[in-house]
């Protein structure tokens, strides 16, 4: 029997991510994560700004450096909104993209065990689901193939010395019916030499030759023709 080998490979570990906030409350789609943590940040800037002009009672038409206060407030809302979406970009698609973007490359040169990390149920998110369950019907697959190759190569071998066996049986076999007529031949010898030893008579010597051949070959018959001096 070949030896069966496990077809179990060396688990993948995935990589211990958190999911966001916005994802353990309920799956949403990367625009809208980006547009609500903008938004959120953009209206608590709002809030800030009128708490604080209202406590501090400055007017929206002081001007400074030529530059109205309203307009400061209206700038510095747009500068703050831009790196919102810039920094809210970045963490919903910029940073799992690089990680799903590394872990395709490993894969391409032909690690199967890594997996992508899941910190999302967003597009790349599922992205990444879809790619690991990729990752692991290639991992079953190499295993598969592993295990095949394995008895068949334990097959083929064990074929290999079928096949010697058989013709060392068949060796053996022509070598003790080869061993059997010698044995039949030294027999036959041996009787005749018996024969030849208790008589010293010519003739009596060819019926017992006669006798020892019709017996040992099985003949209904069996004649010696000797000629005489005269070739009679």
């Amino acid at each position: 029997m070949a030896r069966r080998v496990s077809k179990k490979i060396k688990s993948a570990k995935k990589p211990a991510a958190q999911k966001s906030i916005f994802d353990q409350l309920v799956p949403l789609s990367i625009p809208i994560k980006v547009v609500l943590l903008t938004g959120a940040i953009y209206i608590s800037a709002l809030v800030v700004s009128i708490v604080l002009v209202n406590l501090f009672e400055v007017p929206l038409d002081l001007h400074v450096a030529g530059v109205s206060i309203k307009t400061l407030i209206w700038g510095t809302h747009i500068i703050l909104v831009a790196v919102s979406a810039t920094v809210a970009t970045h963490l919903f698609l910029d940073k799992p993209l690089t990680s799903l973007t590394r872990v395709m490359v490993q894969a391409e040169k032909g690690d199967f065990l890594v997996r992508a990390p899941e910190v999302s149920d967003d597009e790349l998110g599922m992205l990444s689901k879809n790619f690991n369950q990729m990752l692991s019907h290639i991992t079953n697959l190499t295993a598969t193939k592993i295990q095949t190759e394995q008895d068949l190569f334990y097959a083929q071998r064990e074929l290999g010395l079928k096949t010697k066996l058989s013709e060392q049986h068949r060796m053996i076999e022509r070598n003790n019916k080869e061993l059997e007529a010698l044995v039949r031949d030294f027999s036959l010898l041996y009787e005749i030499g018996q024969g030849v030893n208790s008589t010293m008579e010519l003739e009596e010597l060819y019926r017992v030759i006669t006798d020892v051949l019709q017996q040992r070959l099985k003949l209904d018959k069996f004649v010696i023709m000797v000629k005489d001096e005269t070739g009679e």
